[in-house]
């Protein structure tokens, strides 16, 4: 008896220790697949030289890998179902390194054009595979900790991306991809062997095989979720976040205007409001998640305004800038937990991971438009638009919460 006994303490042990190096490990990882999308923004000047390419051109790099790593979140879901979580997040991330390790040896635009679309399609295979799996795999007491940290480390990637484009990228993008094409496969590699250590100790282990899942069905349900009365202010709430985030930042980098604060600086501080998304489970334990989005949009709206009024000085006061910048991402680090909480409050439990995805997908589309409409859209009336969108969803999200209530 003692030794089943001893067996049974060594394995919480070895499942203890595999836990808390996924809570470091899987954080990481998403961080780095989603710095992918981010890694062009501060560069385009750069690649436009090297290229021998207008920024508009540059611009469109961003854009299709958004595209495709949007899209890709509505297939690799209901693929994870069919072939198992691990297979397609051990697959996805070493098909990721190969195409982040070729990517750079041909200093071709329409090649380089080409590699970031299935660099974003298979990127996508990352972020809600590993959240499902984390959900069926991680004890209960790990696994709100890793959602979290994992919820923050995308939010991340939107400041500390960029910086790594401008610290790795100033003549060419070859040490960046040959950087995070190591991590995809040290991390594919890691993860299988935490992945067995985990599953094989687990109690509450889940029925992992793989199920037979159309994706032709799960597909044919978009329409009824992305019109579902309810949703589809969730998910203009999702076009329209990171679409101000990405347009804010392009202006931003091309502006050459002495304000009184560089690009890494409110870097820095956006690094520092996206860390505000750790405290969005306790907030929405004390406030309603409808009014938080609601007032985070509203917020967003507003802060988003003036950091224009400021950059072109209709607003003379330029020490305003970092604590408007930290209002703007603080509020964008509240936005994107409380959009996924109503994703799944507002959608049918038959319809719940369709709803999830198709919002993912929608935010992501929402960043890609936000680096292409700059070049192509008078900058003037893109911030009256973005500001207006943000503010009337805002208070539409607000009477969601009063008509479900009611």
């Amino acid at each position: 008896m003692n030794v089943f006994l001893g067996d049974a303490m060594h394995n919480e042990k070895i499942a203890k220790s595999a836990s808390l190096i996924s809570l470091s490990l899987i954080p990481f990882t998403a961080l780095c697949v989603v710095t992918l999308l981010y890694i062009f923004l501060p560069v385009a000047i750069n690649l436009a030289s090297f290229l021998s390419v207008s920024q508009e051109s540059v611009a469109q790099l961003t854009t299709c890998f958004g595209i495709f790593y949007a899209f890709g979140f509505l297939v690799w879901g209901a693929l994870s179902d069919k072939f198992g979580r691990e297979n397609i997040i051990q697959g996805g991330l070493l098909s990721l390194a190969i195409i982040t390790f070729i990517l750079p040896l041909y200093q071709n635009y329409g090649y380089l054009l080409l590699m970031r679309c299935l660099q974003g399609f298979f990127a996508s295979s990352f972020p809600p595979v590993i959240l499902a799996w984390l959900a069926e795999n991680l004890e209960e007491k790990y696994r709100k900790c890793a959602v979290s940290l994992i919820s923050c480390a995308f939010l991340l990637a939107g400041s500390l991306g960029q910086w790594f484009g401008s610290v790795m990228i100033e003549t060419a993008i070859n040490l960046s991809m040959y950087i995070l094409g190591i991590i995809y496969v040290l991390s594919s590699v890691i993860f299988y062997f935490l992945s067995k250590k985990i599953i094989k100790n687990s109690v509450n282990q889940i029925n992992q095989s793989p199920k037979k899942v159309s994706l032709i069905k799960t597909l044919c349900q978009i329409p009824n979720v992305l019109f579902d009365r309810k949703l589809i202010r969730i998910y203009g709430s999702a076009l329209f976040v990171l679409m101000s985030f990405v347009a804010l930042y392009l202006f931003i980098n091309s502006f050459n205007s002495d304000i009184s604060i560089s690009v890494a600086q409110l870097r820095q501080i956006a690094t520092l409001g996206m860390l505000v998304s750790l405290l969005s489970s306790w907030l929405f334990s004390k406030i309603a998640v409808t009014k938080i989005l609601a007032i985070s949009l509203m917020m967003m709206s507003i802060t988003f305004a003036v950091h224009f009024l400021i950059i072109y000085r209709f607003i003379s006061t330029n020490s305003l800038l970092p604590l408007v910048h930290l209002i703007y991402v603080s509020s964008i680090a509240l936005a994107i937990p409380s959009m996924i909480t109503c994703s799944s409050l507002f959608s049918t439990p038959k319809n719940r991971g369709v709803a999830v995805s198709l919002y993912t997908c929608i935010l992501f589309i929402g960043a890609s438009l936000g680096s292409l409409f700059p070049n192509y859209i008078n900058m003037n009336f893109l911030v009256l638009f973005i500001t207006a969108m943000l503010f009337i969803i805002g208070v539409s999200v607000a009477k969601l919460k009063q008509s479900i209530s009611s």
